[in-house]
């Protein structure tokens, strides 16, 4: 991916016009409380409620999702600190490296240096690109944030030690830890783009552009996870811009009924463009949404491990995995990798960091006794003390852009 020998030459965005249906602004920007319609159109409608504009265009946090919490703040530092999930994260302090990405540089560590993962970095796919990432937890009655502090009486999963104390309490027939069905999930991977290339981007009006300073960075790839089924929704989005997602579609093809005409994108397409249907149009003119999001493509919906043959089912976005974690997307699946997330009744995960770093398909390997799920949460994995993440205790503090 070379940005200076980059063509920017591409389809124009379908811009707001006549639309097939109408919604309130008040009910687009709030997400469903049930699957509606579809996967995918539960998917778009929680991406559309959750990238509603704040109310001033010119000031960070710009979309609602910027205003929850990053994962890295969800989490103390150390048993005294007292951590406020109130506040949002400033634009200055908000990005840092792949955790999967880094845990693949070294898997046989399985553990990452201190400091390894803050700030941005070269992707594992590309060394010359330069890509940050956050994950935002959604806040409010029922939502990841909340339920991180507070899982039942007397709980809470901000501490290594209490997860594991939570997790052990479990009857073999349910799980202790299962968050509530509105809870979800955003990870956003970023790309640094160079002052003359991002002047052309914004020009162009395909990919969502923020700037730190006087740094641009392109919206290139997200991830959002509901919890409105028992194994989550997975789903995952990437702009129709060749130079910085060249590869969007390229290895798994993309399949989206709702969002795109045609639904689905064969394989072997670089930069194939596709129409944005009229009712998710619809859904982003009356939510007031940049009309650049009307760009943005989901490259698929996971819901399951396997299909009705019993094959692994796929999904993997060409920049989360492909070029921030080194995930070849053919062996890719989001949920076989997030059920690898658990802990020890010692409070330890190397079992399921083990299963991370070989990035498992298809039906998920059981958990040997004494080990108990995290509900698919890898960010439960920040928490002090000994996180392989984050520093803890003594630890300097991280420094971020």
């Amino acid at each position: 991916m070379n940005f200076t020998r980059a063509t920017f030459a591409g389809i124009a965005i379908v811009l707001a016009g006549n639309v097939a249906a109408a919604y309130a602004a008040d009910s687009a920007c709030t997400p469903p409380t049930q699957i509606t319609g579809s996967p995918e159109e539960t998917a778009w409608r929680i991406f559309v409620a959750a990238t509603c504009p704040t109310g001033n265009p010119h000031k960070y946090p710009f979309v609602t999702w910027e205003t929850w919490i990053e994962q890295h703040q969800q989490y103390p530092t150390s048993s005294t600190a007292k951590q406020s999930v109130s506040g949002a994260m400033t634009i200055e302090r908000r990005f840092h490296r792949s955790p999967l990405g880094e845990i693949r540089k070294n898997p046989a560590a399985l553990a990452l240096p201190q400091g390894a993962n803050t700030g941005c970095g070269p992707g594992g796919g590309d060394p010359s690109v330069t890509l940050c990432e956050e994950v935002r937890l959604n806040p409010g009655k029922g939502g990841t944030s909340e339920y991180v502090t507070k899982p039942a009486a007397g709980q809470t999963l901000e501490f290594r030690t209490q997860q594991a104390k939570f997790a052990a309490s479990s009857p073999s027939s349910k799980p202790a830890i299962d968050f509530p069905t509105a809870s979800v999930e955003i990870k956003a991977d970023w790309i640094q783009l160079p002052t003359a290339a991002c002047a052309q981007t914004i020009k162009q009006n395909k990919i969502w552009i923020e700037y730190i300073g006087t740094q641009c960075y392109a919206l290139a790839g997200m991830h959002l996870i509901s919890k409105l089924t028992p194994n989550w929704i997975w789903a995952t989005f990437e702009a129709q811009n060749l130079p910085t997602n060249p590869q969007r579609c390229v290895v798994l093809g993309c399949n989206d009924p709702f969002g795109s005409d045609p639904a689905k994108t064969p394989p072997n397409q670089p930069g194939a463009t596709t129409k944005i249907t009229e009712v998710l149009k619809g859904l982003m003119v009356s939510a007031k949404l940049n009309t650049v999001w009307q760009n943005y493509r989901m490259d698929g919906v996971q819901t399951d491990f396997v299909d009705s043959s019993g094959n692994p089912i796929l999904l993997g976005n060409s920049i989360i995995e492909g070029e921030n974690a080194n995930v070849p997307l053919n062996s890719s699946s989001c949920i076989t990798c997030h059920h690898a997330s658990s802990i020890s009744a010692a409070g330890s995960e190397s079992f399921g960091l083990g299963l991370l770093a070989k990035a498992p398909i298809g039906n998920p390997t059981s958990l040997p006794p004494g080990v108990f799920s995290r509900d698919f949460l890898w960010s439960l994995s920040l928490a002090c003390p000994n996180s392989v993440f984050q520093g803890c205790a003594s630890a300097p503090p991280e420094k971020r852009h």
